[in-house]
């Protein structure tokens, strides 16, 4: 379940989510009955429709300034926010045919990044209008957050529908949310550069945005080596050697945007808001994003590497030997005609075995060891030697 789902029953438990939404539509009436704005509007029914929309978005802007005053209202708006969140992911998921209970944590999570972005920023602390560019400021970051998590769910889809022989329409409907991927980041991160907004924020907004896109570029890319591979007689040998390329590069990109926005982050904490709230981010962000990344890519690397070292070691495989085993390869089933053979007389193709020596190092027909690393080691002793 995790800390959110743990969180998503307490609060259920208590119907804490049912008192916050009280609370906000309570205060939001109240706003309204108070309101400076309607107090000083004339009588409505002189009013036209422009002045009418004029009073009406004054009104939405006094009320939402009031919304920000404390945590206490900040939570209230999002619980709201987690329901609107909740209704629009229920729809993309609907579109795209994605059906699991784990997403349905993410609504609870919205709202949980909505108070603390609203922490972080201190928004509750401002009482000029700044106040409400900051509260948009964190609903861009907040809808960029869901994009990512959106992608992550259809990608999954994806790159299912690409190795599996399925209708056309399940290759259809997962793409579907790539049209918003490559489109908001272009359209709506241009446009805010065309306003007086922080530049820190908005090359914050611009590198994670610019990482949403790397994702989906990675996504389609390996989609299109599977089907290539799937419906033609290409790549059938160096698939694995272009998929390691192709999410090696991709890989490093976001690597590059994770560690920008580490840099960026550390510039706005020591030169224009500080606070514990901000520093904490900062260092999950240090530790998840980019440490972990790091380890697991060199871990990778290493792994491959070694695979890689280990087969080159092996001798090819005699046309007697290809004939011995009808010709296909014991682990994809597929024709042989270029092999190795491994100590113990099996014969694999040798992307197969790398891939296979990328699990375990035992031989997948009678689990003996695929190298006999004594051998290896006496023979370079002996080579030494002879030097």
């Amino acid at each position: 379940m995790g800390f959110d789902g743990l969180m998503l029953r307490l609060m259920e438990k208590a119907n804490l989510s049912w008192l916050l939404r009280l609370f906000f539509f309570t205060k939001v009436v109240y706003q309204i009955l108070i309101s400076k704005t309607l107090a000083d509007a004339v009588d409505f029914n002189t009013l036209s429709l422009s002045e009418m929309l004029n009073i009406c978005k004054l009104l939405s802007f006094e009320v939402l300034h009031a919304m920000c005053e404390t945590i206490l209202s900040v939570m209230s708006m999002a619980s709201i926010v987690s329901i609107i969140s909740g209704w629009c992911l229920r729809v993309i998921y609907n579109i795209i045919g994605a059906y699991d209970e784990e997403e349905s944590l993410q609504p609870a999570v919205s709202g949980f990044l909505f108070v603390l972005l609203a922490m972080q920023t201190g928004i509750t602390s401002i009482s000029t209008d700044i106040r409400l560019q900051l509260l948009f400021q964190n609903c861009v970051l907040l809808l960029v957050a869901n994009q990512h998590f959106v992608q992550t769910v259809a990608a999954d889809l994806v790159l299912k529908a690409s190795t599996d022989d399925v209708v056309l329409k399940k290759h259809i409907r997962p793409m579907l949310p790539y049209l918003i991927f490559f489109s908001f980041p272009f359209v709506v991160v241009v446009r805010l550069w065309q306003f007086p907004f922080r530049v820190s924020w908005l090359l914050a907004i611009s590198a994670f945005s610019l990482e949403l896109i790397i994702k989906s570029l990675s996504t389609l890319a390996v989609y299109t080596v599977n089907m290539l591979q799937a419906h033609t007689n290409y790549l059938h040998d160096n698939i694995d050697d272009f998929l390691f390329y192709i999410k090696a590069v991709f890989g490093c990109l976001e690597f590059s945007c994770g560690i920008f926005l580490f840099l960026n982050g550390a510039y706005i904490f020591l030169f224009e808001s500080g606070g514990v709230i901000r520093f904490v981010m900062m260092v999950i962000h240090l530790y998840c994003n980019i440490y972990q990344t790091a380890l697991k890519g060199v871990a990778t690397y290493r792994l491959r590497q070694s695979a890689w070292q280990k087969v080159n070691k092996l001798q090819a495989a005699s046309q007697e030997q290809l004939d011995e085993n009808n010709d296909i390869c014991p682990i994809c089933y597929q024709e042989m005609t270029e092999a190795v053979v491994i100590q113990c007389s099996h014969v694999f193709h040798k992307g197969c075995l790398q891939k296979w020596l990328s699990i375990q190092e035992k031989c997948p027909l009678c689990h003996l060891d695929i190298i006999d690393d004594h051998a290896s080691n006496s023979n370079n002793n002996t080579a030494d030697h002879a030097r």
